[in-house]
């Protein structure tokens, strides 16, 4: 036998499947065959109309207060933070206030003791 013959035998061998896998996939076509066989001899009675509209009325029920419960949640998130960064600019700006009115205190505070304190130095020379 050639070296060729020998690779083409090991190729040949290992292709092949198992006996178990052929067993194995056809049990599987067959469950399948009979399961759509079944199917197609019994099928199962059609829902009356009225209980397909009850049911999805039910559904949609419940995929709106699922969705109203999302937005009110997400509404008195929204709430809280603008209250919040309301807060904070109120007491930045009030801090603002708080600055302008020191410095307005000490320019009317020099302009008012300016003259003293110049008087004061100048009998001290």
């Amino acid at each position: 036998m050639s070296p060729a013959d020998k690779m083409a035998a090991k190729i040949e061998r290992t292709e092949r499947p198992s006996a178990g896998a052929v067993a194995g996939s056809i049990d599987k076509l067959n469950e399948q065959l009979r399961v759509s066989v079944e199917a197609l001899l019994y099928p199962s009675p059609p829902r009356k109309p009225v209980e397909e509209l009850d049911d999805l009325l039910l559904a949609i029920n419940h995929h709106l207060d699922q969705e109203t419960s999302q937005r009110k949640a997400i509404y008195y998130r929204l709430a809280a933070i603008e209250s919040e960064m309301k807060g904070r600019s109120s007491r930045g700006f009030a801090r603002y206030l708080v600055a302008i009115c020191i410095g307005v205190a000490a320019i009317v505070a020099w302009q008012s003791y300016g003259i003293y304190y110049r008087e004061g130095v100048g009998r001290r020379s």
